[in-house]
């Protein structure tokens, strides 16, 4: 089932940063020889730091909602910073603080994800 839930329309804050952790499979011989392969077609998938830093209160409120909606697991498309198109993503974790009486700041772990 393709995804269709697209993340709110805010822009995150400069400081979001890109990871990534390729899966390899490893086989090791004797004598120090070592053989290595992609782990599968998509070997290489992102993981976003995401931070939106001194938005609106209600802006957080609106991510928070959202990202409940999705439990965790359920994909959603997401446009990463300098990305010509959206991607799917999942988060599992995120964290929100209020900063002042109107703003806050967000903090999220999407990862890219690969479904059918």
């Amino acid at each position: 089932m393709p995804t269709t839930t697209s993340f709110p329309g805010i822009a995150a804050s400069f400081g979001t940063e890109l990871s990534r952790t390729p899966r390899t499979l490893k086989n090791a011989f004797g004598n120090g020889y070592e053989q290595r392969a992609g782990d599968g077609l998509n070997a290489a998938p992102q993981t976003w730091q995401v931070v939106w830093e001194g938005i609106a209160f209600a802006e957080c409120t609106t991510i928070e909602a959202f990202l409940a909606a999705q439990k965790g697991y359920l994909a959603f498309l997401w446009t990463p910073p300098g990305a010509g198109s959206a991607l799917q993503f999942k988060c599992e974790s995120w964290s929100v603080s209020k900063t002042s009486g109107n703003t806050g700041t967000m903090k999220a772990r999407f990862e890219q994800v690969f479904d059918l």
